[in-house]
């Protein structure tokens, strides 16, 4: 998030002031508890992911360290002071014992949240945005000292709005002028300035964990999706995503729906917000928060997943479950067989000329077809990696603009793409997603035609 070597020096002494300005020296033998050690693992472990825990085989580890910080660093709740529980034994040294008692507690919580390089967040895909939630959420459920540190981080630089405008301002001449510009130190200036900025609000500790309590429900269909063999997770073909019994998307807006009906901090998924900062669940503005929150997530997969799996040809997988009464499948066949050719698809309208009745839809050969079709289907991201390609070149550019070349190109290409697609042609863009594999003239239940999915790559201007 900082990517400034003076910007990561500023944080690490506003850390260690922090915990100088706020610790307190007991003699006395360190009590014994887990309780933060165990939240911390549940909210690691909140999108079903286990790397955390594969990685304590290590000898260095994330784990060990958030261990160590849990024995060590410990705080006050209620006071937000940091506790040194040293030897009751031991003889007060004045200024010596506490520098050692500062170091002793700043340690682990510089080891745990910064010892190791934070995985850069995309800004236009999902890669990064869970892992760097959860180191967020480390450094806010530990006393609150990175988001407290963070929020003043631009004023002990001496950053300000009107410099930041001062130095853009300076970099758009030196562009004008035709010279050489390195806006380096503009961006990393404007980066922290907002990283201020953002933590200045006191309520960012409790929306930093709603966001993501509702974001691991997000994470686990998007990994079966895509799939996750480091996580035992295979990738999802078209029955299970659209299945009425056992969709990946109808569990997923289920998971939401609980999480709306389960607003209360005593136990279960909410319970984690105690411990950021919110006592009383009566409240209305986390409420309100956590409520836009799963709607707008749950709008987004309905818009995105279960609206565009609703229509040709994906709908006729509800054809093959044993679930569906026979009349409902008659209404669906007839439904299909009976709709325009434009809202079809490339392969609905290749279907419907082979099984254009609704005898035929519902025949066998049809389903076995059909069958084959939905089992070797695989969602490509494709799409999604182009664009994230285009916004990382805008954004790496060396200039004040962006370089409005490959966007107008990528542009341009999705258009014609588009068009050729809706005319009856292959899509340009499928040498992109994977090997090709051809089954036309093979004698195979397709009966001859071949699916847009497994088609020869076709050959045009656009690929």
């Amino acid at each position: 998030m900082l990517a400034n070597n003076q910007a990561l020096h500023n944080l690490i002494k506003a850390m260690r002031k922090n915990v100088e300005q706020n610790l307190i020296i007991k003699r006395a033998v360190a009590p014994t508890d887990d309780t933060m050690f165990n939240v911390i693992l549940g909210a690691w472990g909140i999108d079903e992911d286990n790397t955390l825990l594969k990685s304590a085989r290590k000898g260095s580890s994330l784990l060990n360290d958030i261990k160590t910080m849990c024995q060590v660093s410990r705080f006050d709740a209620e006071t937000k002071k940091w506790i040194f529980f040293a030897p009751p034994s031991s003889q007060a040294n004045g200024a010596t014992d506490r520098s050692a008692a500062v170091d002793a507690v700043f340690g682990p919580i510089v080891k745990a949240l910064l010892g190791r390089r934070w995985e850069t967040a995309a800004l236009s895909r999902w890669t990064g945005v869970m892992s760097t939630l959860k180191r967020m959420l480390l450094g806010t459920l530990w006393n609150g000292i990175l988001p407290n540190c963070l929020s003043g981080l631009s004023a002990s630089m001496g950053i300000t709005q009107e410099k930041v405008k001062a130095m853009m301002d300076k970099a758009c001449k030196s562009v004008r002028e035709g010279q050489p510009v390195d806006q380096s130190s503009a961006t990393s200036c404007a980066r922290a300035l907002k990283l201020s900025v953002f933590f200045q609000n006191e309520q960012r500790s409790w929306q930093l964990g709603i966001i993501l309590l509702c974001a691991g429900v997000a994470d686990r269909l998007h990994w079966s999706v895509i799939g996750a063999p480091s996580r035992g997770i295979s990738r999802l073909n078209l029955s299970g995503l659209v299945d009425p019994q056992r969709s990946a998307v109808a569990r997923t807006m289920q998971s939401f729906l609980l999480l709306m009906e389960t607003w209360q901090f005593r136990d279960g998924t909410w319970s984690l917000l105690k411990y950021l900062g919110l006592s009383d669940e009566s409240a209305a503005a986390p409420r309100q928060f956590a409520a836009s929150a799963v709607l707008q997530l749950a709008a987004a997969m309905f818009m995105k997943a279960e609206m565009r799996l609703s229509s040709w040809p994906y709908r006729l997988q509800v054809l093959l479950s044993e679930n569906v009464p026979r009349e409902d499948k008659e209404k669906l066949a007839q439904a299909f067989v009976s709709a325009r050719g434009c809202c079809l698809g490339h392969f609905g309208r290749r279907l419907r000329k082979h099984f254009g009745t609704v005898e035929l839809v519902l025949s066998p050969r049809c389903l076995r077809a059909f069958r084959m079709w939905e089992a070797l289907l695989r969602f490509s991201t494709c799409p999604v990696e182009v664009e994230h390609a285009t916004m990382k070149h805008d954004v790496q550019s060396k200039t004040s603009g962006v370089s409005l070349a490959p966007i107008a190109f990528r542009s341009v290409c999705r258009h014609l793409n588009a068009a050729h697609v809706q005319k009856g042609g292959s899509d340009a863009a499928l040498p992109l997603r994977g090997k090709m594999t051809s089954i036309e003239g093979t004698g195979c239940c397709l009966g001859g035609f071949a699916t847009p999915a497994l088609c020869p790559p076709h050959r045009s201007r656009t690929s």
